[in-house]
């Protein structure tokens, strides 16, 4: 990775594809525009796809978590908590 003259980032997608992406979504997201949030939405949906759901756990387990202590408490308190972001009801 280097910068240009006029200080951005470049990085070589074909030696870090990695680094490339990650730049190129923080990008997306820093430069807010519908086509982009399209091409986040894309870019999501094709890597939680293909993601193996143990990488998933991994890196995200503690979202998972959250996640169903806040189903459980909705599902404990139907009429008085909102149900967390994720869960799509009956």
């Amino acid at each position: 990775m280097h910068r240009d003259k006029h200080g951005m980032k470049k990085v070589n997608p074909l030696r870090e594809p990695n680094r490339w992406l990650e730049l190129t979504i923080l990008n997306l997201i820093e430069e807010d525009s519908q086509e982009n949030k399209q091409a986040l939405k894309a870019a999501i949906h094709a890597i939680t796809h293909w993601l193996e759901p143990g990488v998933i756990d991994q890196l995200f387990g503690h979202w998972m978590e959250d996640y169903l202590d806040a189903l459980s408490e909705y599902e404990n308190k139907k009429n008085n908590v909102d149900p967390p972001c994720s869960y799509e009801g009956p």
